[in-house]
């Protein structure tokens, strides 16, 4: 948890891949900032979020074309 200001808190448990852009921000933010810690590491793997995101939206994508063009086909 890291307080941004002094009422917002910023849990790096979940990132929901609506909130991705904010997330990769943030991740940079700390980044720059932790330059001399370490132990750092990007906990959130935000490009991995994004990347099974698109990954799964393409398959659905793929998945209903398909059944269109069997639908298609029976008609």
């Amino acid at each position: 948890m890291q307080n941004i200001h002094s009422c917002i808190q910023v849990s790096e448990d979940f990132v929901s891949p609506e909130h991705t852009l904010q997330s990769f921000h943030l991740t940079q933010e700390l980044r720059h900032q932790s330059k001399h810690e370490i132990n750092y590491e990007d906990k959130l793997q935000v490009k991995n979020i994004i990347y099974h995101s698109v990954k799964d939206a393409v398959g659905i994508l793929r998945m209903h074309k398909e059944k269109l063009s069997n639908a298609q086909q029976n008609a």
